[in-house]
């Protein structure tokens, strides 16, 4: 697929989970260049909210996007705040992850991939969770047999993440299906059982 493609098929499956599970926020972990906040507000999002640990990432999102709410931080403390007092259904995109692309040395382990600890955040504090849609990319970095989308030495050594695929996928069993996307990188999304 190649960019467009991939932005086009975002923005009309971003529109489709909006309008299908009656989602009113849109939270995002790792800004960048604000892709992902365009794609919200082209998909009729009126709440969006992220986060980056660069501040020039920020402060180009905030000057593109000046009704977004762009948080200076990491993805960690950003949710820790957010989501005890986010109201209604919400969409999660997660992908604050690899920090060192940016030069951003890091003591915290959990920086290098806070996507888990994100999710159990999203599990613990978010009241309603079980009516929210979350998403992530970038499985391929997880190692383990049982994903799809782990190609032993497909990728440098240092990105791998060792982890139980089947913990991860399951930890919402009880209130989500979950679903693997994009062909390549492989992204997750975790849906509320019907």
């Amino acid at each position: 697929m190649t960019l467009d493609q991939i932005q086009m098929w975002t923005d009309i499956r971003i529109g489709e989970l909006k309008s299908k599970y009656n989602i009113n926020n849109f939270v995002e972990t790792g800004v960048y260049l604000g892709a992902s906040v365009e794609i919200a507000y082209n998909s009729g999002f009126t709440s969006v909210y992220s986060c980056d640990i660069d501040n020039g990432h920020v402060s180009n999102a905030r000057s593109k996007f000046p009704h977004a709410n762009i948080f200076s931080g990491d993805s960690i403390t950003f949710l820790k705040e957010l989501l005890p007092s986010l109201n209604g259904a919400t969409l999660f995109w997660l992908d604050a992850h690899f920090p060192e692309f940016y030069n951003f040395a890091y003591e915290d382990p959990t920086w290098k991939m806070p996507l888990f600890t994100e999710l159990q955040l999203i599990k613990e504090t978010k009241v309603g969770y079980q009516h929210d849609v979350i998403m992530c990319d970038d499985m391929r970095v997880m190692r383990h047999p049982n994903n799809p989308k782990y190609v032993p030495g497909e990728l440098q050594e240092y990105l791998y993440i060792d982890m139980d695929w089947d913990a991860f996928v399951n930890q919402f069993s009880d209130t989500h299906d979950y679903q693997l996307l994009m062909p390549d990188s492989g992204a997750i999304i975790w849906t509320p059982k019907a």
